[in-house]
C-alpha cells in the first residue's frame, strides 16, 4: 500500500485538511503529495507538508465547477485521490479523477476507501424524489377532489355512537 507515487488531497472546506496532509505525509513519505486548494486558502501551513500546491479557479465547488476541475485532475494521473467528506458529489469527483485508489479522510480520522457506489446513491436520491412527488400528488388529489361533508368528516372509528 505504501507504493503510491503521486497523491492528491482535495480540499473541500473541512476543518481537518491539515490533519489529512500530516497523515498522508506520515503514511507515504516518499510520495509526491499535491494539495488541491481554492485561491483563498493560505499556503503557509501547507508548504512544509506537501510537495506541490495546486490552486483551483473557484472558491466553491458547484456541479459546473467540479466538472471544470476534472480535466486538470485527470491530466496529473494521480495514484491516489483523497477527499474530506463522503458525499455523492465528492464520490463522483473521486470516481472521475482517474486515480487508481480513492479515499475519504473523515473528521474523526478514519481513512476509508470511496466505493463506486455513487451511482447507487444517485439512483436512491432519484427514487426518493420521485416517491415524494407521487405522494404529494396523491395528497393533492385527496385534498382537492374529495370534498369534506359533515356526515363523512370523521373516520368510521371516530364517530360518536
Amino acid at each position: 500500500m505504501n507504493t503510491m507515487k503521486h497523491i492528491c488531497a482535495f480540499y473541500s472546506y473541512g476543518p481537518h485538511y491539515i490533519r489529512l496532509l500530516k497523515y498522508l505525509r506520515g503514511q507515504y513519505p516518499e510520495a509526491r503529495l499535491t494539495a488541491l486548494v481554492p485561491p483563498s486558502y493560505p499556503h503557509e501551513p501547507l508548504a512544509p507538508l506537501v510537495d506541490h500546491i495546486a490552486v483551483t479557479d473557484q472558491e466553491r465547488y458547484g456541479l459546473r465547477t467540479v466538472f471544470s476541475l476534472l480535466r486538470p485532475i485527470r491530466r496529473e494521473k494521480y495514484d491516489m485521490f483523497v477527499v474530506l467528506f463522503d458525499s455523492p458529489k465528492l464520490r463522483m469527483v473521486g470516481a472521475l479523477s482517474g486515480a487508481r485508489r480513492r479515499y475519504c479522510f473523515t473528521v474523526d480520522g478514519r481513512f476509508a476507501p470511496l466505493r463506486l457506489a455513487f451511482l447507487r446513491t444517485l439512483l436512491g436520491r432519484l427514487y426518493h424524489h420521485i416517491r415524494g412527488r407521487l405522494l404529494y400528488a396523491r395528497i393533492h388529489y385527496v385534498v382537492y377532489h374529495h370534498p369534506v361533508t359533515t356526515d363523512d368528516s370523521a373516520p368510521s372509528g371516530d364517530r360518536q355512537r
